[in-house]
């Protein structure tokens, strides 16, 4: 069994040895995938690998058997049950909402793949109960509810054991903020999921940032943006708050900030430069404009 995007690979050790002479004689192989014949060459005594990815699509079982037959006629025939898989794990969870404390919020996510799966959640740092799943589909996890309002950050992602292989998806955990606002609480909420862990771009590209901000005495929240110590950004949001365009312009570690008064959050972020040989045009730049032939 193997993933996906793994390669699909048995290895054997094939010896023809004439033990009065010591002499090594070649022999000949034959692959049958599901019964048909897929190839069929020329084996030498000696280790010996084959690629059978091309030979099995994703998700469907098959009967791979090897046949070898050496100089004196003699067949061997071995066989294997081989599969690939695709492992997934997804959210389409709207962590933009606001539910009110003592609220149990059901988390929705799907996952793919017939095998054993593991589920982890870590809800505000704190490890709950792991679910074993072996099917595919939607799932739900009811996460408990709490009684103070403010942003709890939800880290989710499985492990998966196929073949020989323990297996961490998807390799970035999947990150949401769980919002609780509560009529006894004036302090901002900002809900903002690239918190939860270093969000890696490359120099002189635009990460784009969700977030969202409740402020409880104001309809229209001030939402300030910081980059280090630097304000970039200070304005008062309409009904919708649009993602933060951040434009990564200088190399390594940064620290993003977004506050409503009181109130913050802060994203880490590691610049990396562009593969060598890009880099944005700065010198001799020309504006030309000629409006001959043109009309208004």
């Amino acid at each position: 069994m193997a993933l996906a995007s793994d390669k699909l690979l048995i290895t054997i050790r094939y010896s023809s040895t004439d033990e009065s002479t010591g002499s090594e004689y070649d022999g000949t192989y034959t692959w049958r995938i599901g019964g048909q014949v897929v190839e069929s060459n020329t084996i030498y005594n000696g280790e010996r690998t084959f690629d059978l990815t091309q030979y099995c699509s994703i998700g469907q079982a098959r009967n791979a058997v090897l046949s070898i037959t050496d100089v004196t006629g003699t067949v061997v025939t071995r066989a294997w049950t081989v599969q690939r898989i695709n492992v997934t794990m997804t959210s389409d969870f709207n962590d933009s909402y606001i539910y009110d404390t003592g609220t149990s919020v059901q988390f929705r996510y799907n996952v793919q793949g017939q095998v054993s799966k593991e589920v982890h959640f870590i809800f505000d740092g704190t490890e709950l109960s792991t679910t074993t799943i072996t099917d595919a589909g939607d799932k739900i996890y009811t996460l408990p509810a709490q009684t103070t309002s403010g942003a709890y950050l939800l880290e989710t992602y499985l492990i998966a054991t196929v073949g020989n292989k323990t297996l961490t998806v998807p390799e970035k955990h999947i990150f949401k903020d769980i919002l609780y606002k509560s009529s006894t609480s004036t302090a901002p909420i900002i809900g903002c999921a690239y918190r939860g862990v270093t969000q890696e771009v490359k120099q002189f590209t635009v990460l784009n940032i969700p977030y969202t901000v409740y402020d409880p005495l104001n309809k229209y929240p001030t939402i300030t943006l910081k980059v280090g110590n630097t304000v970039v950004s200070e304005f008062v949001a309409g009904e919708t708050i649009t993602p933060w365009a951040y434009r990564a312009a200088e190399l390594g570690e940064q620290t993003l900030t977004i506050s409503c008064r009181n109130t913050s959050v802060t994203i880490k972020v590691k610049v990396t430069e562009l593969p060598e040989g890009i880099r944005p045009i700065t010198d001799n730049l020309v504006f030309d404009f000629n409006p001959a032939g043109k009309s208004n």
